[in-house]
């Protein structure tokens, strides 16, 4: 079993039975808890503590996916909260682009990422940013794979901190 398939069982497994009563929200938004450019869904586990499913766009390199916690240290209407996420966090491009709007060698990676940020949690809905740090990639093990067959290899830099902004309705 592969380390996304251990991390969601483990998420479920802490879901109370009555998840359809539990408060939740929906948000769109650009950053890594929303598959790049889409939409996401919270689902309160306590009052400290939100599962987060995310999927979009990644534009160039097709759909991109989130799963993860969010914990909130100071329950209430707006503040700070961190987030542990797995999904979608680093794009690639392998081949040459023409007019970097048709790519078909753009591939897209998943790893465990974490953020710090501020929500508002208001009954209405409202704004959230994250400074996310990617934790771990796919994307390092492409770039050797690469490398180990002899391909010319450009100075990729991995980022290692992305920035998620989105409005939530509750």
């Amino acid at each position: 079993m592969d380390k996304p398939s251990i991390a969601l069982i483990t998420i479920l497994s802490l879901l109370p039975s009555n998840l359809a009563r539990a408060e939740s929200s929906i948000g769109v938004g650009a950053g890594i808890p929303y598959g790049f450019i889409g939409f996401n869904v919270n689902y309160a586990i306590s009052e400290k503590l939100d599962l987060t499913l995310g999927l979009g766009e990644t534009v160039f390199a097709g759909s991109g996916k989130a799963i993860g916690l969010r914990y909130y240290p100071n329950p209430g209407d707006s503040g700070l909260r961190y987030s542990l996420i797995y999904g979608t966090n680093v794009i690639i491009q392998e081949d040459d682009c023409f007019l970097i709007v048709f790519c078909d060698g753009d591939s897209s990676y998943e790893g465990y990422n974490l953020g710090v940020g501020w929500s508002s949690r208001d009954a209405a809905g409202g704004w959230d940013v994250d400074l996310i740090v990617i934790l771990t990639s796919e994307a390092e093990d492409r770039i050797d794979e690469l490398q180990s067959r002899g391909d010319s290899i450009d100075d990729i830099d991995l980022p290692d901190l992305k920035i998620s902004i989105g409005y939530h309705w509750r």
